[in-house]
């Protein structure tokens, strides 16, 4: 009687096996790596909309001055309503329209309790954004859309 020996072929589907696990990790990875990402762009006229909104005065002390103050704890309610009054002004009066035509929005202030958001409940996809430092902490200003 002869004897095959089967060992070579075993050895050999083992390492086929390991070269197609291996050409499927890497195609995941490759995957995960080409995958579209959320867009995020910076934009001149929302910076200018923040500037012009970060310098603007209401019973003689800028918006500014006010985020710096409730930095330090002075007065965050009132600088809350303030600044979305005034993000409320700027989009009626620009025509965009919450849940139509725009998203949302949100604006923050980093070292402060500001975390104004308003628009859809879940706030991604693509979206422009402002970014100003202060003094005390750094505003941040999206549109989603």
């Amino acid at each position: 009687m002869i004897k095959m020996n089967n060992k070579k072929g075993q050895e050999e589907m083992v390492g086929f096996v390991l070269i197609v696990i291996m050409l499927i990790a890497m195609g995941l990875v490759f995957m995960f790596m080409i995958r579209p990402k959320t867009i995020v762009t910076k934009d001149l006229q929302t910076e200018n909309l923040l500037n012009s909104m970060l310098e603007s005065t209401t019973e003689g002390k800028s918006v500014r001055g006010m985020i710096e103050d409730c930095a330090i704890n002075i007065d965050c309610g009132k600088t809350m309503i303030e600044i979305t009054a005034r993000l409320n002004a700027s989009l009626s009066s620009s025509g965009l329209v919450l849940n139509r035509t725009l998203n949302g929005y949100s604006f923050s202030a980093t070292n402060t309790p500001l975390n104004i958001s308003s628009g859809l409940s879940t706030l991604k996809g693509n979206s422009i954004t402002a970014l100003i430092p202060l003094q005390n902490s750094d505003v941040t200003l999206k549109f989603y859309y």
